[in-house]
């Protein structure tokens, strides 16, 4: 979070925990009360670890698990919520985090409450600085629209703006199909939280809540960490079907910069699914990709082939939206040089009759 919050209630527990220097992997608790019942808990989480990382959740007084969130890794700071169906009686709890080959420093608080006052989380921050990078563009086209050069500074920048906010609304339709397939897989199996869960990372970072994922089986873990990354690449298959159909090529046909948006979400929703194949090579970390692999058993082999074969058909196709992108935008330079020549004042006679050569 780039700024703190305000009013931030003392915590009810506290671990903060350095890791090193080999990974480790083990379970830490730190017991708190409750003096009187509440419907939800806040957890506040900081961590700068690689690895797996550490899984947070709440125990009851017996040790059964009420709450867990999903796998923390890398350097982030996030802030969610934590609500039981019954919420929390009076009485005693345990915070829970489990580490995973974890190497690196991580504290995290239990709040009664989510802290009051403005909260700015990275992403919602880098959001707002595109948006303000897309606005000073526009402002800049319109004041040199005014001056009378529309051609070809103007019409430059306005295509810019316009290329920068189908990039911001691409980005964010892959944050929500991603968290979207979490969100569709939890419902499925009866443990979405809807109320908790954070689609956009306006409350820290992008993540679906689930009541429980310990009374799923395997199978249903499993499917719960794959189907973020699934529903982006289903989305962009079809997209690209309808891209390269007949009527597709007359949608697009129809305006250069929606074919531009088109083309472009295409590859936006099929890129991410190299994440996963670095990931089964070990070059990075993912918690979706960890939490696949940890619940498939000896499917591992045959689950990374099938990961690299979806990865190898998105290159395919990123590459063909590309060159089409490319081609595009080529003849769309071609066309403002074409006018940035018409527009060009006439060369100045010289003496004599005889024209000044350009």
């Amino acid at each position: 979070m780039l700024f703190a919050p305000l009013g931030t209630p003392k915590p009810l527990a506290h671990l903060e925990v350095s890791l090193g220097p080999s990974p480790q992997s083990g379970t830490r608790l730190a017991g708190f009360e409750l003096t009187q019942s509440r419907p939800e808990l806040a957890i506040r989480l900081s961590t700068d670890l690689r690895g797996p990382g550490v899984a947070v959740g709440v125990n009851d007084a017996h040790g059964k698990s009420l709450c867990n969130a999903q796998w923390f890794s890398g350097k982030d700071r996030s802030l969610f919520g934590f609500a039981p169906p019954n919420g929390f009686a009076a009485g005693r709890y345990e915070l829970r985090v489990v580490e995973n080959q974890a190497l690196g420093r991580y504290a995290v608080d239990v709040l009664p409450a989510r802290p009051k006052g403005f909260v700015m989380p990275r992403f919602f921050a880098l959001m707002g600085a595109w948006l303000l990078a897309i606005g000073g563009l526009s402002v800049r086209s319109r004041l040199l629209a005014r001056r009378g050069r529309a051609q070809p500074q103007s019409a430059m920048l306005k295509r810019a703006a316009q290329w920068a906010l189908a990039g911001l609304a691409a980005g964010i339709a892959y944050v929500l199909a991603h968290e979207g397939g979490h969100a569709l897989a939890a419902a499925a199996f009866g443990v979405l939280d809807i109320r908790h869960s954070d689609f956009l990372g306006l409350r820290g970072q992008p993540g679906v809540m689930t009541t429980s994922r310990e009374r799923l089986a395997a199978w249903q873990n499993a499917t719960f960490s794959i189907a973020g990354p699934v529903l982006p690449t289903i989305l962009g298959y079809l997209l690209f079907a309808l891209w390269i159909s007949k009527p597709g090529r007359r949608l697009r046909s129809r305006s250069s910069l929606a074919d531009e948006i088109w083309s472009g979400l295409v590859g936006v929703l099929l890129v991410g699914q190299f994440g996963y194949v670095l990931a089964a090579t070990g070059l990075v970390t993912d918690g979706d990709y960890l939490g696949f692999i940890r619940n498939i058993g000896q499917a591992r082999a045959l689950a990374d082939a099938v990961l690299g074969a979806a990865a190898i058909v998105n290159a395919v196709i990123i590459y063909i939206v590309g060159r089409h992108l490319r081609d595009i935008v080529r003849a769309w330079l071609a066309e403002q040089a074409a006018a940035a020549r018409t527009q060009a004042p006439p060369a100045s006679a010289k003496p004599g009759g005889e024209e000044e050569a350009d």
